[in-house]
């Protein structure tokens, strides 16, 4: 009986002893299997904070969405570029920007309701836009800041379609408020400011940084306006570098500046370009030539007359356009409308033109009827458009024009 107990218990030991070897051998691999995976994570974790991945916020600005409509049922776009360039000579060159955008973050509770919109812009007349490149010398943080700053021109602000004198220059300090994303919230901008202008140091630690701002836009942007083709365009700008933005918390009741590693800004830009010049104060973003709202086609400035004869300019929305057959054709006429030809009668000593955009008009056949002025006695005519037209003048009275106007008078129809 004894032996057999023995032979039990040594059968029992044999199992317990294959048993043990058997978890050491298990562990042995997971162990091993972990060491292999914790070189993975190791190799992975030194890739990740060596080349972490790039996070982006982008923000859209197209028309301004709480903005109320004009005439035509158009919304102002934040940003407009009018560009007459006078390669014809027909005219005066004239560069002008306006930035329209709200003052305020309230959101209008009704689609009825809209914000005010003010505007800011600069213009310049007879050239380009002038810079200079200035700097700034920081001895004791080491560094010197390089910006440009505008030399010429003339700066406005505008609310409710009416332009006056800026009181101040744009300037590399301001903010403007302006939605995106088709009304899906608000957004501050503001110039982006210094960078670092190339990477690492100068002697002795010294580093040069770069002003990226409002100025250094304006300039940019005129250069790319005046190698497009002449016409009206809608274009997408990325403005990222020139600009920052912020996004409005309607909770915190502030602006918050989201963190990423890049951040893009696109607006939809309004942008005219005409290789004519520009022949009156009408054509200009502001209504105003060099702060004068009565500049007329060859630049004489209304003071000029004041001591002998009052100028007044008419244009297209002086008159009144009507369909008329003609040697069974049809044409569409303009004729003075009676009010104005009434309050100009009023008047012995006055100087009129009548400076007559067709680009305001899509009619086929258009041009003056033959009692286009009825008794006023009009001084000097000149009409304009950026495309090939014809345009039929049944008056008496010769016409000037600016642009690519084939004019048939009505002895030649």
């Amino acid at each position: 009986m004894a032996t057999k107990k023995k032979k039990k218990q040594s059968v029992n030991k044999n199992k317990s002893s294959v048993l043990a070897i058997s978890l050491k051998t298990l562990l042995n691999v997971l162990l091993t299997l972990l060491f292999i995976a914790s070189l993975f994570m190791i190799a992975f974790a030194i890739a990740y904070f060596r080349n972490p991945p790039e996070t982006v916020k982008t923000a859209y600005a197209d028309t301004l969405t709480y903005a109320q409509e004009d005439e035509n049922g158009d919304k102002p776009y934040p940003i407009e570029v009018n560009v007459f360039t006078n390669e014809r000579n027909n005219g005066t060159p004239c560069y002008e920007i306006r930035l329209n955008y709200y003052t305020d973050v309230n959101i209008p509770e009704n689609e009825e309701d809209y914000k005010n919109v003010y505007s800011s812009g600069y213009q310049t007349v007879n050239e380009k836009i002038q810079w200079k490149l200035e700097t700034d010398v920081q001895l004791f943080s080491w560094r010197t800041n390089w910006y440009k700053t505008i030399t010429n021109g003339y700066y406005y602000n505008s609310v409710n379609g009416e332009s006056y004198k800026a009181i101040n220059e744009l300037d590399y300090s301001d903010k403007w408020i302006f939605d995106y994303g088709n009304g899906q919230g608000l957004m501050l901008v503001s110039s982006k400011g210094f960078f670092e202008h190339t990477p690492g140091t100068g002697v002795f630690g010294y580093t040069w940084w770069w002003h990226h701002d409002i100025n250094e836009f304006l300039v940019d942007i005129f250069d790319i306006v005046e190698l497009m083709e002449d016409g009206t365009y809608i274009l997408p700008f990325d403005i990222s570098e020139y600009f920052n933005y912020k996004i409005y918390d309607s909770e915190q009741k502030k602006f918050i500046d989201e963190q990423a590693d890049n951040k893009w800004l696109f607006f939809q830009m309004k942008i005219t370009k005409n290789s004519n010049g520009l022949v009156s104060s009408n054509q200009s973003l502001f209504g105003q030539i060099a702060n004068n709202s009565h500049y007329g086609y060859d630049g004489v400035d209304n003071a000029d007359y004041y001591r002998s004869m009052t100028i007044y300019n008419l244009t297209e929305n002086d008159f009144i356009i009507n369909a008329t057959i003609i040697n069974g054709n049809i044409y569409n006429l303009a004729t003075l409308k009676t009010s104005a030809n009434n309050f100009l009668n009023n008047f012995s000593r006055m100087y009129i033109r009548v400076v007559f955009d067709m680009d305001k008009y899509n009619y086929l056949n258009l041009g003056f009827s033959e009692q286009a002025f009825k008794d006023v006695d009009v001084n000097d005519i000149v009409i304009s458009s950026t495309e090939t037209t014809d345009f039929y003048n049944f008056s008496n009275k010769q016409i000037g024009v600016n642009g690519n106007i084939t004019v048939y008078s009505g002895g030649d129809i």
